[in-house]
């Protein structure tokens, strides 16, 4: 049975109440300055999900700056107790506490070294080049089976959404982003969280910041979220943030409204939270309606209203909101798709379209799972031997990324930094929920 990743999504970064949140979303990070000079950011994260705060949740303690500047240390060479202690002199962390949370591990003498994913700024340099030439044959192979793909995509007769569009979300998310961490784990090939030493239910991993071009083209991150059983989704790369799409305008306009300067006695914090349970999971089951029913054959406005029980005004408005996020043309009479939508009548469509991918995916990793761990032996956290598969999601995050960018230059997928986008490094689909269960036979 598919199950997506769920993951904590920061309140900083993405405009949330709470920090505590839950958001469903394969993967996200969030950045953390740090001033202080000889050190670089680090964007840290989960796989899995979260629940843990204070000194009890490892995100918390990552962030702190005293840790971040430690684990830098620790990256580039195993250090003693007196150094440990005398980094986190200023801090209300300690030695053992980092211990306890698995973050560091004593290593053979008297030194310790990282014990999480952990991932530094000549890793990511590493990753790219050496995941690049098995992401070129796993594209090959797509190229390669295009026709048969096309032969499936004939189901979805929608004006207006093209082959190109399909294939980035039923092979670039749904397949090899979703589906792909449920046979890597299934297969071993990845360490759950349920197998980490840290025995939390997730995973936390850190990177050093790259440069932001470094990042562009790297196709492997998805923001959703699911209401009244329609599922809104972005993916792209994590370049160009933040992206305006659903829900992650929602989302912003949230942020904005709680950041918002000049209103005393905390106006902008009480204002957003009285009104985003209105324009936020309301909206998009309205929104939800909306584009399913134009998904199975309403275009005229009053077609649409009478499909979906809403007012002429507040339809009018929420069309026009539409068609401005480019979900949706306007012909100054009818409504056309101009983003995939898949309702309940395109399941054997999308699941024949994923387990044509997912194969691929699976006769690839029997192929090349051992010689790519060869290849990256060089990987700092290996180095300190960490086993590869504790480090392996990452890892098929920079595979799959680099895969998604192949085929888009291929023209399998859509350029999303074509000069005549309005919204670049992503696009958004919408779906039915249920769409993304796999039964065993389908698999």
């Amino acid at each position: 049975m598919f199950h997506i990743t769920r993951i904590l999504f920061i309140a900083l970064a993405f405009g949330l109440t709470s920090a505590a949140c839950s958001v469903e979303a394969p993967e996200t990070s969030e950045t953390i300055p740090v001033e202080s000079s000889g050190y670089t950011r680090l964007s840290v994260g989960i796989t899995g999900q979260n629940k843990l705060t204070g000194l009890d949740d490892p995100i918390t303690v990552i962030r702190k700056e005293p840790v971040s500047h430690l684990l830098q240390d620790l990256a580039d060479a195993p250090r003693d107790s007196d150094f440990i202690q005398d980094k986190l002199n200023q801090s209300d962390v300690d030695l053992d506490r980092l211990l306890s949370l698995g973050l560091i591990r004593k290593d053979a003498g008297k030194t310790y070294v990282l014990n999480f994913p952990y991932f530094t700024i000549e890793d990511h340099d590493l990753l790219i080049e050496k995941t690049s030439p098995y992401a070129s044959a796993l594209t090959q192979i797509y190229v390669e089976r295009w026709a048969e793909f096309q032969s499936l995509f004939e189901a979805y007769d929608v004006e207006g959404v093209t082959d190109a569009q399909l294939a980035y979300a039923l092979l670039g998310a749904f397949s090899l982003d979703w589906d792909g961490l449920d046979i890597t784990a299934n297969g071993n090939y990845r360490t759950t969280a349920d197998n980490m030493p840290q025995t939390f239910e997730f995973i936390p991993w850190a990177k050093e910041t790259v440069h932001e071009d470094s990042l562009k083209g790297l196709y492997w991150g998805s923001h959703n979220r699911t209401v009244n059983g329609i599922r809104f989704t972005t993916f792209g790369d994590h370049a160009a943030l933040p992206r305006t799409g659903l829900p992650d305008h929602l989302w912003q306009i949230n942020r904005r409204i709680r950041t918002t300067e000049g209103w005393k006695n905390g106006l902008a914090r009480k204002t957003q939270r009285a009104l985003s349970p209105y324009y936020q999971d309301p909206f998009l089951k309205d929104a939800g309606q909306v584009l399913i029913a134009i998904r199975r054959g309403d275009r005229l406005a009053r077609d649409i209203s009478a499909t979906t029980g809403l007012p002429s005004g507040q339809l009018a408005s929420i069309l026009d909101y539409l068609v401005s996020l480019n979900y949706l043309a306007w012909d100054g009479n009818t409504y056309q798709l101009r983003v995939p939508v898949f309702a309940a009548e395109d399941r054997e469509m999308v699941q024949a379209a994923r387990t044509l991918s997912n194969n691929i995916i699976i006769d690839h990793l029997a192929n090349e799972y051992d010689n790519l761990k060869d290849d990256l032996s060089g990987l700092t956290m290996m180095e300190y031997g960490t086993p590869y598969e504790h480090l392996y999601t990452q890892i098929w995050h920079y595979l799959f990324g680099m895969t998604n960018r192949k085929l888009m230059e291929q023209g399998l997928f859509p350029d999303l930094y074509d000069d005549g986008r309005d919204f670049p490094g992503f696009t958004s689909f919408v779906f039915s929920a249920d769409l993304m269960d796999l039964t065993p036979d389908e698999r």
